[in-house]
């Protein structure tokens, strides 16, 4: 039982995500969870490039699609650098994660990049950002590597609702997030 409480335009899509199309950034989402998942990750289903669900995310290569302002000799080397020690697809996963959590700081400081592409910008220069730069970077890192992944945006958190009933939570705009599903 999911209520939405936005002034704008809002569209559900034939998986039940959501879609909003908003004038304004405010806007309230209120679900009610049967049971919460705990641990357990649920993955959105994958499609292959005809729109077809895949088998398996190397039926479609948009999973590891790099843009060409990335796929630089220079961007190779230096994930081949982080990624030197590891054999495994999961061995160089946790690598690239290590390194953007050791030597990466987090901030919700939106700043202007000045070159055309800001995920090079963000690793070789500001070396601080916010979650959408450092899971685009982790992303476009594994894809080099060989690694299938896909950028994923959503909600994190969120506050229970006592007024809704008991087990129903208000998710606002402040908790939106993204993350990256390793495939």
């Amino acid at each position: 039982n999911i209520q939405l409480e936005h002034p704008g335009h809002y569209t559900v899509n034939p998986a039940g995500a959501i879609l909003i199309r908003a004038a304004e950034n405010d806007f309230a989402v209120t679900s009610a969870l049967e049971s919460a998942p705990g641990n357990r990750i649920v993955t959105a289903p994958l499609y292959n490039d005809k729109g077809a669900l895949a088998d398996t995310p190397e039926d479609n290569p948009v999973y590891l699609f790099v843009p060409e302002s990335l796929s630089s000799l220079s961007f190779a080397h230096f994930v081949a650098r982080i990624i030197a020690n590891a054999e495994t697809p999961d061995e160089k996963a946790d690598a690239i994660q290590t390194d953007l959590q050791k030597n990466y700081g987090y901030t919700l400081d939106l700043r202007s990049y000045r070159d055309s592409n800001p995920i090079e910008e963000f690793l070789y220069e500001q070396r601080e950002g916010h979650c959408e730069l450092f899971a685009t970077s982790m992303v476009m890192m594994l894809r080099t590597a060989g690694i299938p992944a896909r950028l994923v945006s959503g909600f994190l958190g969120g506050s229970p609702d006592e007024e809704a009933g008991p087990g129903a939570w208000v998710v606002r705009h402040r908790n939106v997030h993204t993350w990256v599903e390793a495939l």
